[in-house]
C-alpha cells in the first residue's frame, strides 16, 4: 500500500508550559538532538528523542561533558554575540509515513455531548485495568469500551454497550472530514475508512488533587484482531495530552501534544512496533480528561 508523508512547514511553535521549557534547555545544554515535525498550519506536532527514552534518569560521563562544553560555548557566544544551530535530528520516515494529526478536527459542542454522554456513567462502571492480582499496579475505573469487540468477550473487560452512541458517530464523521480535506489522496476505504466498528475511552482523572497532578497510561500496543489503524480524538474538555511512541529497540521516541478536539492517526509499524502511551501532565492538569480511539475490522 502506498502512503505519502504529510505536508510540513517550517513555522515556529511556541510552548507556555515551564516543565517543557526547562526540560528543552536541559536538552540543549546536554546535547540531545531533537527533532521537530509541524501540521500544514505550522502547529508543532511531534518531537523525536534519538535512542533516550523520556523520562530517562541515566546519567553517564559523556553527557555531563557534552553538557559542560556546551554551557561553556553558550557563555562565550553570549559575550561575543555569537550565534550556533543546534543540530536537528530528521524525523524518522516510519513516523512521517504513518502518524498524523488532524488540528481541530471536532468543535467544542461535538465534544461536549460526547463528554455529557460519558459522565452520566457512574465511575465503578469503568473498567480497570493492570493486572488482577496486583492492585498496586492497577489503574481503577479507567476505560470504557463502546462497540463490539474484535475478538472474543474478555469477561475483565466488559463491553458497555454493542453499539457506538449517536454522539460519537458524529464525531468519527468529523475527524473523517477533516482527515479528508488535509489528504485529499485518501479515497479508499482503505486509507480512511468512513464507519468505524468501536471505540475504546480512556479516562485521565486527577490523580492529587491538591497539587492537580494528572493520570496516564503507560507505553503498550493494542490487542485484538483490528485493522493496525487507530483514529483518536482529544476530547478534553480543557486540557491537552501527550501522546508518545516508544521504538522498543532502538528506544527512539517521539511526543505528539494534542489539543482538546485534536485528531490524530497512527497506522502500520506505528502500531505494530511501536508502543504507545498517553504521558502524565504535572501540576497543570486541573480536571478529568477524555480521549477516544476508533478501531476498525480487518
Amino acid at each position: 500500500m502506498m502512503t505519502t508523508a504529510p505536508t510540513t512547514a517550517p513555522a515556529s511553535a511556541a510552548h507556555d508550559d515551564s516543565q517543557s521549557t526547562h526540560q528543552s534547555e536541559w536538552m540543549k545544554r546536554a546535547g540531545i538532538t531533537q527533532g521537530v515535525q509541524r501540521a500544514p498550519e505550522g502547529k508543532t506536532i511531534g518531537l523525536t528523542f534519538n535512542g533516550l527514552a523520556s523520562g530517562s534518569k541515566r546519567k553517564c560521563k559523556s553527557h555531563n561533558k557534552r553538557a559542560n562544553k556546551n554551557a561553556k560555548t553558550a557563555n562565550k557566544n553570549a559575550k561575543t554575540g555569537a550565534t550556533t544551530t543546534a543540530p536537528t535530528a530528521a524525523i524518522p520516515a516510519v513516523v512521517t509515513n504513518n502518524l498524523f494529526t488532524f488540528p481541530q478536527a471536532c468543535p467544542p459542542e461535538s465534544r461536549q455531548a460526547c463528554i455529557d454522554y460519558l459522565e452520566t456513567i457512574p465511575v465503578d462502571e469503568w473498567i480497570t485495568l493492570g493486572p488482577p492480582n496486583n492492585p498496586r499496579r492497577q489503574l481503577k475505573n479507567r476505560q470504557l469500551l463502546l462497540g463490539p469487540r474484535a475478538n472474543a468477550t474478555n469477561p475483565l473487560r466488559p463491553v458497555y454497550t454493542e453499539t457506538l452512541p449517536p454522539c460519537f458517530q458524529r464525531m468519527y464523521r468529523e475527524v473523517y472530514t477533516m482527515a479528508r480535506l488535509q489528504n485529499p489522496e485518501w479515497t479508499t476505504e482503505d486509507l480512511l475508512p468512513s464507519v468505524p466498528k468501536a471505540c475504546t475511552v480512556n479516562r485521565y482523572p486527577v490523580s492529587n488533587t491538591d497539587t492537580g497532578r494528572g493520570s496516564q497510561l503507560g507505553y503498550h500496543q493494542d490487542k485484538g484482531a483490528w485493522r493496525p489503524l487507530v483514529i483518536g480524538v482529544t476530547l478534553g474538555p480543557v486540557d491537552w495530552r501527550t501522546l508518545a511512541f516508544r521504538h522498543p529497540s532502538t528506544k527512539t521516541v517521539h511526543k505528539v501534544r494534542t489539543e482538546p478536539g485534536d485528531g490524530y492517526l497512527f497506522r502500520n509499524e506505528m502500531y505494530t512496533e511501536w508502543q504507545h502511551a498517553s504521558l502524565k501532565r504535572g501540576s497543570g492538569q486541573k480536571v478529568t480528561v477524555y480521549t477516544v480511539s476508533f478501531r476498525f475490522e480487518e
